[in-house]
């Protein structure tokens, strides 16, 4: 190990080995980052809980350094900065921390201690203490970390990148030693072994998870196995396990399918459930691995799966910051907002594979579900911090093809808590249809342009009433046609002030005599009443037709006026038009009537498809 001071490089000689963390890392691998290269030129291991994280020394090709930060499939890429943050005993898990004008987080706490350290570093390193991390997230993907190794706390801030956006070269590859140079073995596992027999019942197993893996759990007979050290050696063992883990699952350890272009592997499986008023709810959780971009998840629940991948961010709280403690109602990711669905206390029931934290049946979390179907928001807390992750609902169908399953999955029962409603996509086009349609058909008759056929077949000339007059006859000059389809409509229009008019019109086909009477009364008092009035008359044949008409008329209710020489004179206008295919206002109507109960249908199904989700909620 060289440290790089002021006055030049100085060798500090051999260090403490370098224990085997799965990493694809090494010291010479270069890479990218904001469009500038760099090269890999030392590492800091440190031990936490069950496993080691690795703080890599990075040298960029402008001069400058940095460090990319690695544990479990997670890098992140950071800078030393110039901000002090608050002392170790100022800081608390969920609260909120403002340097720079960025707003961060709190999620996550370590206690840490230098486990090995090689290669080139700025810095001497003190493998004696123990000293404390926290671990800061904001809602634009920006990161940080507040590290009390030395004597004053040092801010490092940066950002998660996925291990592909760093386009590194000289890589490890899985199973590939790292430089021989280095005096580094690399075992398939934690253990040094590849394949072993359950101490238990002597069924055969391979370690698919690297070195990374702790515990294998058989899923013949329930026994976890350490597989962290030079031996195996059974840790734990439940009896009860057994009948959880008969007849496995519809995924087998082993199964891979490729996500986003990377290939994960199926190497375990966790049965958790909440009880819920006595009820116990179960499902299962797929823990898949990659060797340079970690873990995911596959959960299935009741037949319906949910692909979860872990965020490099935080949600955004309703008030706009990051989200600093998981229990608000709504929280927004990437513009959607997402409503809370429920917290629960998940209980770990059993559990077959690899994994790479020492599990255990008993074990217990706090869960915090949001939804915005087809997607969901998960956050699991506990004492050191808390996780969050994004969901992607998949059917069975979508599971079998991902992973190649030639059996058929069992099908889903209910409604997953972000399955997507499939009426609300059929129901907004369905109402859509039908507004527009409804509003062109009304504009389309308002201004006449359908009518069905024939048009106007009469009307009178010059027509006038003397009001003296008890009855005024009248005819039509001349036949006219009625041909074609829809109603027939007469219009009467009268000049009138003080006074009413009634008109009695006939239609007479002139092949069959066959009569079709029409009356109207129009009346204008004080400005009140209609002058105007149309009537519609439907199953009147096709054929010749003449008109006839009788007016009478009147300034009071009675249906004639006393003779008056003074109104001999007074005469009123009136005229009265026949049209063929008039506008059919009733039905329209009729027919938008009959039309509206197919989107109130389907409207009712996306309602009681939403009541189904929520109904296992803490809102049911």
């Amino acid at each position: 190990m060289v440290v790089r001071t002021a006055s030049g490089v100085e060798n500090l000689g051999k260090v403490a080995e370098i224990q085997q963390d799965g990493s694809p890392l090494q010291i010479g691998v270069q890479g990218e980052y904001g469009g500038k290269s760099f090269e890999i030129v030392g590492r800091i291991q440190l031990a936490y809980g069950d496993g080691y994280w690795n703080e890599w020394h990075l040298m960029y090709s402008n001069g400058e350094t940095g460090w990319l930060g690695e544990a479990m499939g997670e890098y992140f890429v950071s800078f030393q900065s110039q901000t002090n943050p608050p002392g170790e005993h100022s800081v608390a898990l969920g609260e909120g921390l403002n340097f720079g004008g960025h707003i961060y987080a709190v999620t996550g706490f370590t206690r840490n201690k230098v486990s090995a350290y090689e290669g080139e570093l700025p810095f001497l390193v003190d493998t004696t203490e123990e000293f404390s991390t926290y671990d800061l997230r904001s809602v634009n993907g920006k990161a940080a970390t507040i590290d009390y190794s030395g004597d004053q706390p040092t801010l490092f801030e940066g950002e998660y990148k996925l291990f592909q956006s760093f386009k590194f070269a000289g890589f490890r590859q899985e199973g590939e030693p790292p430089d021989p140079a280095m005096g580094m073995r690399v075992p398939a596992s934690a253990g040094g072994v590849d394949k072993f027999n359950c101490p238990t019942c002597g069924a055969p197993h391979s370690v698919n998870g690297g070195v990374r893996s702790k515990v294998l759990v058989c899923e013949y007979c329930g026994s976890a196995v350490d597989i962290s050290g030079s031996s195996v050696n059974v840790i734990w063992q439940e009896e009860q396990m057994r009948q959880q883990l008969q007849g496995g699952t519809d995924i087998p350890i082993g199964s891979t399918a490729t996500l986003d272009g990377v290939e994960f592997q199926v190497i375990g499986y966790v049965k958790k459930s909440v009880t819920y008023q006595g009820v116990n709810y179960p499902w299962i959780e797929y823990l898949m691995y990659n060797f340079t971009n970690g873990y995911r998840w596959l959960v299935e629940s009741d037949g319906h799966y949910t692909l979860m991948n872990t965020l490099f961010e935080v949600p955004q709280s309703p008030g706009g910051g990051p989200v600093c403690s998981p229990s608000a109602q709504t929280v927004k990711y990437q513009g959607t907002d997402y409503r809370h669905f429920q917290t629960s206390r998940a209980r770990v029931d059993a559990v077959a594979g690899e994994f790479y934290w020492r599990v255990k049946v008993g074990d217990e979390a706090a869960n915090f579900d949001y939804i915005a179907p087809p997607h969901s928001l998960s956050c699991e807390s506990s004492e050191t911090g808390f996780v969050w992750a994004r969901g992607d609902y998949k059917t069975p169908d979508e599971i079998r093809q991902l992973f190649g399953v030639q059996k058929a999955l069992r099908p889903p029962v209910g409604v997953a808590p972000a399955q997507p409603n499939p009426y609300v996509s059929e129901s907004k086009t369905v109402w859509n249809t039908f507004w527009a349609a409804s509003l062109v058909g009304f504009l389309l008759l308002a201004m006449g342009l359908i009518s069905g056929s024939g048009g106007e077949l009469y009307r009178t000339k010059g027509l006038t009433y003397q009001t003296y007059r008890q009855n005024a006859p009248g005819v039509s000059e001349k036949t006219f046609e009625i041909k074609g389809h829809g109603n027939v409509a007469l219009d009467f229009k009268a000049g009138l002030s003080s006074r009413w008019l009634f008109v009695k019109a006939i239609l007479e086909n002139q092949e069959t005599k066959k009569t079709y009477p029409i009356g109207v009364t129009l009346e204008n008092f004080y400005g009140k009443g209609s002058t105007e009035r149309t009537v519609r008359e439907s199953g009147i044949p096709n054929g010749t037709y003449k008109l006839r008409w009788e007016v009478q008329s009147g300034t009071t209710t009675s249906t004639a006026e006393k003779v008056d020489e003074k109104k001999k004179s007074d005469k009123v206008s009136y005229s009265i038009t026949v049209h063929r295919g008039a506008r059919v206002w009733g039905w329209y109507f009729f027919m938008v009537l009959v039309l509206l109960p197919i989107p109130i249908v389907l409207t009712s199904k996306k309602s009681g498809f939403e009541t189904r989700r929520w109904y296992n909620s803490d809102y049911g």
